[in-house]
């Protein structure tokens, strides 16, 4: 009877990446458990996941060539979200997950009034937008011209005139000519109200005249 020397088969055995990229490949005999003794596979991680090996699926004895992919286990990302007050001061700051809607969950932001205006908060600069990286969000306000108390007396404190200016205007008087009573000694003309100056806050004036003997 013819004899026969008995040669185990060996097959290929590639190990891919990701991307196809080939990591390892060996020839590995039949009915073995093929191994991977290259660097452990990596993927780079992208705006939205950060990315961890996790094997190479249901591996099994070698019968004929046979290929495996590495298997990565995604973690979502999050992104810091930082509010801003106009002044750069931190009003938030959160960790959120990419895709979702950033959200402002403090105390409604606030500008102190100055003299020229007063700040009423109007919402956020640049508009809110899904989370795809870092993001940071100032608040912004809306300024409204103050105005101010203006009141006019006469020499002896008499009030003749009040009304309300906005800030940077000349002062206005509304009302009827100052006079003066002649007494004995002098007769008083109205020469004006001394130097006035455009309004930047409450101010007050008292009407002058000029006394002839």
């Amino acid at each position: 009877t013819a004899q026969y020397e008995a040669t185990l088969n060996q097959y290929e055995v590639t190990f891919y990446n990701w991307n196809g990229e080939v990591l390892q490949s060996s020839m590995v005999n039949y009915g073995e458990v093929p191994s991977y003794n290259s660097a452990i596979p990596t993927r780079e991680a992208d705006a939205q996941y950060t990315y961890t090996f996790n094997g190479w699926g249901d591996m099994s004895v070698v019968t004929g060539a046979q290929s495996y992919t590495a298997q990565y286990e995604s973690t979502l990302n999050q992104y810091e979200v930082t509010f801003y007050n106009w002044d750069g001061s931190v009003l938030q700051s959160t960790m959120v997950n990419y895709g979702e809607m950033p959200s402002y969950n403090s105390a409604t932001p606030t500008r102190e009034a100055d003299a020229q205006y007063t700040y009423t908060f109007t919402g956020w600069s640049p508009q809110l937008d899904i989370v795809n990286g870092v993001q940071s969000y100032t608040a912004q306000y809306e300024a409204t011209l103050n105005q101010y108390e203006v009141t006019f007396y006469n020499w002896d404190g008499t009030l003749l005139y009040s009304g309300w200016d906005y800030y940077g205007d000349y002062p206005f008087y509304g009302g009827a000519t100052p006079t003066r009573e002649a007494d004995a000694q002098y007769t008083y003309t109205f020469t004006g109200w001394g130097n006035m100056s455009v309004v930047t806050g409450v101010q007050s004036y008292t009407a002058q005249y000029e006394a002839t003997l």
